[in-house]
């Protein structure tokens, strides 16, 4: 009798617990059928461009002198402030294209060897910069005076790191449709 109560109590048992796992799986299903998230976007327009508060903001097919003249600025100042001797400061170099022939000379003549003369070849120094915020002084239709603020990271020969926040000021000539520079001085 014993045994006859066991095998039908663990047959209930069973029972039961396969009805609770086939329960289980069924409500979880449910549950993430009901949790899928159906984004309604609306069409995008052709004719309106709107930001994404839903803002009519206008459409410019060409870009704003004033923007493409920080963006020359932020683009010059931080390739020309992150150099390595271990490169041979080429990355200056490489920025002629945007420079005007009187600060081509005064690199060629005087910026880089000042830092060559600086610079053992067997130890490396070098900086590296980063753009925090640009700002437009002044601007014409010929001219242009940005302010960068930037962070520098200086590592010198002696592979101490310095952190700097200096303030640059870098001019710009219009030359055709492009922005080019004509000088760059840092304020003390």
């Amino acid at each position: 009798m014993y045994n006859k109560h066991y095998v039908v109590i663990s047959v209930v048992l069973g029972v039961l617990l396969i009805a609770l796992i086939g329960g289980g799986i069924w409500w979880i299903e449910k549950q993430s059928k009901k949790a899928e998230i159906v984004i309604d976007t609306p069409p995008l327009s052709t004719d309106t461009n709107q930001d994404i508060a839903g803002n009519n903001v206008p459409i410019t097919t060409e870009a704003e002198p004033e923007s493409d003249a920080l963006r020359v600025a932020r683009l010059f100042v931080e390739r020309f402030g992150s150099y390595s001797s271990h490169e041979a400061f080429a990355g200056i170099g490489e920025l002629k294209p945007l420079m005007t022939p009187k600060l081509q000379a005064w690199v060629e003549t005087q910026y880089l060897p000042t830092l060559n003369s600086g610079n053992n070849n067997d130890q490396y120094s070098g900086q590296s910069t980063k753009v925090l915020s640009a700002e437009i002084i002044k601007i014409s239709s010929g001219e242009a005076t940005v302010q960068v603020a930037v962070q520098k990271s200086i590592t010198g020969i002696d592979d101490k790191t310095t952190i700097v926040y200096p303030v640059i000021t870098v001019e710009l000539l219009k030359q055709g449709d492009s922005w080019i520079v004509d000088g760059v001085f840092t304020k003390s």
